[in-house]
């Protein structure tokens, strides 16, 4: 029994103070590896005291190898870019209403009321004819909650496939635009016979994620210079 004491005592991990030693750790998706080592008088690691590892399951599904996060991302994504935009829209608001084009309440209360003037009609109409305030309010209101489509990188080497989708339809829009001599997006959403398939408002904004924001950037410019 005295042999095995001391054979215990021989084997005992030292135990280092709070000044000679350092931990390390290598953290992947399905385990985590740690080692702690002991630092000489110049803090430089000489001895492993203790290391180990310790495995889990991968937080991801099994069929799709999907993070189990994901739907989490992307919902907290969701509320995220509708937070900036309403953000978005209600600095637009302030920045009309100080430079006196609208007052806000009196803006907010006009579209309460039946009879709302069509967007598209305002942005094809706005190219030949001066706006009244509250209608070109409206217009610069609803390009800029309607950005249209900014290609990224990732998206330009077409390695996501929706984004080549998207693609592919921003290039059929340019050259329906070039083809019928439309001079802006929203001439041509107003007056071309393929887009008054759509007759609610919200499948229309859908067609401008199909444009380019620079086609929207010109649109924006054309109509401000014919309104001042």
């Amino acid at each position: 029994m005295e042999e095995m004491k001391q054979l215990n005592k021989k084997t005992e991990v030292q135990k280092p103070t709070d000044l000679n030693y350092r931990i390390g750790l290598d953290i992947g998706i399905a385990s985590v590896g740690w080692a702690v080592l002991e630092n000489n008088t110049n803090d430089e690691p000489f001895r492993i005291i203790d290391l180990g590892v310790r495995i889990f399951d991968t937080a991801e599904q099994p069929k799709t190898g999907a993070s189990l996060a994901l739907p989490r991302r992307e919902a907290r994504s969701a509320r995220r870019r509708l937070r900036r935009r309403r953000d978005r829209i209600e600095r637009i608001k302030k920045l009309f209403q100080s430079e006196g084009l609208i007052d806000i309440e009196e803006f907010e209360a006009r579209y309460k009321k039946a009879g709302l003037p069509d967007v598209y009609k305002l942005r094809y109409e706005g190219l030949d004819r001066v706006l009244t305030d509250d209608e070109l309010a409206q217009v610069l209101l609803h390009i800029a909650k309607h950005r249209g489509f900014k290609s990224t990188s990732k998206a330009a080497d077409g390695a996501d496939s929706e984004a080549g989708e998207v693609k592919k339809s921003i290039s059929a829009n340019k050259a329906l635009m070039q083809e019928k001599g439309y001079r802006t997006v929203g001439e041509m959403i107003y007056l071309d016979e393929n887009c008054l398939l759509y007759t609610s408002p919200s499948p229309r904004d859908g067609l401008l994620s199909r444009i380019p924001s620079s086609a929207l950037k010109k649109k924006k410019t054309r109509i401000v210079r014919k309104n001042t």
